[in-house]
C-alpha cells in the first residue's frame, strides 16, 4: 500500500492590477480605486490588507480607513487595513491622491497564519491644466498639460493682458508650445489691465473660423463656459479660475447654446495581456449633463468596436504588455479625449 505524497505547501500570491510600479500620475488621472488579486496558496485565504503611505516634503502620512484620511506617522511605520478575504480585492479611496510619492503594499494572509506581501512605488505630481482642441473636422490638438499663466494677446494690432488661470491664458500657453493660432475679437475695452479683457472673444482657432451661429466655445471639466475665455471672474464667472488637474477642451460648436456632446470614456486603466476590457462611453451636453451613447467607434490597441445601446464596447487586450489609448468617435459630437490604458 503507497501513500500519497503530501502536496506541498504553496503560500498565497498578492498582485496589484490597478497601478504598475513606478508609475508616475497627475493629480487629476491618479487612481482612486486600488484594486488587484491573490493567486491563492495550498491553505486558501482568511484576509487581504493594505497599507498606504504617502511621503511629501519630507513627512509622512499613512492611509486610515477609520477616518477615511490620511494621518501623520513616522517613516517606515503606518498601519494597515482590512479589506475582506477575497481573491479579487479592490478598494476605493474617497477622494483624489494629492501630490507625492506612494507606497502601497497589499498583504495576504492564509489559515496557517502565513503572509505574503506585494509593494508598489508611484507617484502623483501636481500638474497642470490639460487643453484639448477638436476642430470643425479634425483634432488640431491632443490634450497637452500647460501652466495658464498670465500673458499679453495682440488684437486688432494692439496687446491687451489676460490674467492668469482663464482658458484663454490657457489657449495662449498651449499656442506657445506649438499649439494652433488664433484670432480675437475685442466687444469690450481690452487694455493692458487684465480686468479689461472679460469682452474678448476667440473668432477663429487653427483654420477654422466662426460663421454665423457656429463657432468656437471651451469647456472646463464637462460643462460649457459661461464667461468669456479672458474673464478673471473664472469660466463660471464664480472667482475660481483653472487649477491644477481641470481639462479644459475647446471645440467647434455647430449651434451656439446648444452644442453637439462631447465624448467620455471610461473603464480599468490597468489589463492583463489579452484579457476583456470593457469601455462605457457617455456624451455631455452643454450644461455636463450626460448619457450612454450608442453606436460610438471605440478604438484601442489597433481594433475598434462599437458601443451598445448601454453605451459599452467590450475589446480585447493586445498579448504583449504596454501602454494604449482609448478614444471614442461619433458624428455629430466631439471626439473622446484619450485614456490611457496599461496592459501587464
Amino acid at each position: 500500500m503507497t501513500t500519497a505524497a503530501p502536496i506541498p505547501y504553496r503560500p498565497p500570491v498578492p498582485q496589484i492590477l490597478s497601478i504598475a510600479r513606478r508609475a508616475r500620475f497627475t493629480a487629476k488621472d491618479a487612481p482612486r480605486e486600488l484594486r488587484g488579486r491573490v493567486n491563492l496558496g495550498t491553505e486558501g485565504l482568511t484576509s487581504v490588507r493594505l497599507r498606504l503611505e504617502r511621503r511629501a516634503a519630507g513627512r509622512c502620512q499613512y492611509f486610515s480607513s477609520r477616518v477615511e484620511e490620511f494621518r501623520g506617522a513616522r517613516c517606515g511605520t503606518g498601519w494597515t487595513f482590512a479589506i475582506g478575504d477575497r481573491a479579487e480585492w479592490s478598494y476605493l479611496l474617497p477622494e483624489a491622491l494629492a501630490p507625492g510619492r506612494y507606497e502601497l503594499d497589499v498583504l495576504a494572509r492564509d489559515r496557517t497564519g502565513q503572509q505574503r506581501t506585494e509593494a508598489v512605488v508611484f507617484y502623483v505630481r501636481k500638474g497642470g491644466v490639460e487643453v484639448f482642441v477638436v476642430g470643425r473636422t479634425k483634432v488640431l490638438s491632443e490634450p497637452v498639460e500647460v501652466s495658464p499663466r498670465a500673458a499679453s494677446v495682440k488684437v486688432a494690432g494692439r496687446k491687451c493682458r489676460v490674467a492668469d488661470g482663464t482658458p484663454l491664458a490657457a489657449l495662449e500657453a498651449l499656442r506657445l508650445r506649438g499649439g494652433p493660432a488664433y484670432t480675437l475679437r475685442d466687444f469690450g475695452s481690452c487694455s493692458r489691465r487684465a480686468a479689461d479683457a472679460g469682452g474678448l472673444f476667440v473668432s477663429k482657432l487653427g483654420p477654422d473660423r466662426n460663421r454665423g451661429s457656429a463657432g468656437w466655445v471651451y469647456k472646463v471639466g464637462r460643462k460649457v463656459g459661461t464667461t468669456s475665455a479672458a474673464d478673471a471672474s473664472g469660466p463660471f464667472g464664480t472667482g475660481r479660475r483653472l487649477r491644477a488637474g481641470d481639462a479644459v477642451t475647446w471645440f467647434w460648436c455647430v449651434r451656439a447654446s446648444d452644442c453637439q456632446r462631447t465624448l467620455e470614456v471610461s473603464g480599468a486603466r490597468t489589463v492583463g495581456p489579452g484579457a476583456p476590457l470593457v469601455i462605457t462611453v457617455s456624451g455631455y451636453d452643454d450644461q455636463g449633463k450626460g448619457g450612454p451613447v450608442t453606436g460610438a467607434s471605440v478604438s484601442f490597441a489597433g481594433t475598434t468596436v462599437l458601443t451598445g445601446k448601454d453605451g459599452k464596447a467590450t475589446l480585447a487586450a493586445p498579448p504583449s504588455g504596454g501602454r494604449y489609448d482609448v478614444v471614442a468617435a461619433k458624428k455629430g459630437t466631439v471626439r473622446s479625449r484619450p485614456m490611457e490604458v496599461i496592459v501587464q
